[in-house]
């Protein structure tokens, strides 16, 4: 039976309990009430361009060819973030990230993903691609996956044009991104897309059951309720029996041995949490680098609700201080 979490959203940050008042509000679309497209523009019109944050950040829209096409309308639009208006040619290849969008792999946009990319790519120096891969339900499993995959290898084939040294390359994302950040990291271990330095990991999506203690705990009255998790798996990934592919639940996956040095950012309220901790379990048993850092009294989402809280702040920072330790900090 479902927990009453009443009592936790009183002993989060002012900002996040004013958040999930207006999600908890009746008068609140809930997710699968209107037609997709309306949910996607009302989020796109919740970030005018004038909270775009830039101080000397430079923002670059790229095209990216899609693996078996050659139209131009097919390809994957991304955009490239850099920490300043000088031209990449002129720097010492740098370390790159590749960030992956959350929003349940049918919400969201590479657009709604910069407050927190800006913020990254403020505290690590480095330039950032974040991608716009195709979305469900009109595109199912694995359309995003073979996305994210073409983007990480274009990044690494124009690592001399873009100024990027394609041996110090990361992925991330959060939620769903960190869930198809963290099938990338796999497929490089795999040989299939090139090798990776680090995988930052925020409350990524690992498994598809919803069975959990987590789930359980914080799965009623937070963000990123059970029925509305059931109601993304079921876009994104019809079909019950493709659900245990490591593509799809890469908890899932026969071995994490190899996978590149991983940061995990955990939200303490999250539904996601026992299977990210499962992740981390497993990560470590396989003898890889992970740190786990909890996101004490923050529910799932947090980092884009609101990236500038303290908490996110701290959690940034650790991670900055993790690259530089590495030499993927520029």
């Amino acid at each position: 039976m479902a927990h009453s979490t009443l009592h936790l959203i009183d002993s989060m940050p002012k900002p996040i309990q004013e958040i999930v008042a207006i999600i908890n509000d009746p008068r609140f679309p809930k997710l699968g009430s209107e037609p997709i497209a309306d949910t996607r523009a009302r989020m796109e019109m919740m970030l005018p361009e004038s909270q775009l944050d830039l101080e000397s950040e430079t923002i670059e829209e790229v095209r990216i060819p899609r693996a078996g096409s050659s139209s131009e309308d097919e390809a994957i639009h991304a955009m490239i973030v850099r920490p300043s208006c000088r031209d990449a040619v002129t720097k010492k290849p740098s370390p790159a990230m590749v960030w992956f969008h959350g929003g349940g792999w049918v919400l969201g946009s590479a657009r709604l993903s910069l407050p927190i990319v800006i913020k990254l790519v403020r505290a690590t120096g480095l330039p950032i691609m974040t991608v716009d891969y195709r979305l469900a339900p009109e595109h199912p499993f694995p359309a995003a996956v073979e996305d994210c995959f073409d983007a990480v290898r274009w990044v690494a084939d124009h690592a001399a044009d873009l100024g990027i040294d394609s041996d110090r390359l990361i992925v991330g994302g959060d939620s769903a991104g960190g869930n198809l950040a963290a099938v990338c990291a796999l497929a490089a271990r795999d040989g299939a897309l090139p090798p990776l330095a680090h995988q930052l990991l925020v409350y990524p999506v690992t498994d598809h059951q919803l069975d959990t203690a987590s789930f359980d705990a914080y799965g009623t009255g937070l963000p990123l309720e059970t029925v509305e998790m059931e109601w993304l798996w079921e876009r994104y990934c019809p079909a019950p029996t493709d659900r245990t592919d490591w593509r799809v639940s890469p908890l899932r996956a026969d071995s994490l041995e190899g996978v590149c040095p991983t940061t995990l950012m955990i939200a303490e309220y999250d539904p996601l949490r026992s299977e990210d901790e499962a992740y981390a379990e497993r990560l470590g048993a396989a003898d890889i680098p992970v740190t786990k850092m909890m996101l004490a009294k923050l529910p799932h989402g947090s980092m884009t609700m609101a990236p500038d809280l303290p908490e996110i702040d701290d959690a940034i920072e650790q991670f900055t201080r993790i690259l530089e330790d590495m030499n993927l900090s520029d």
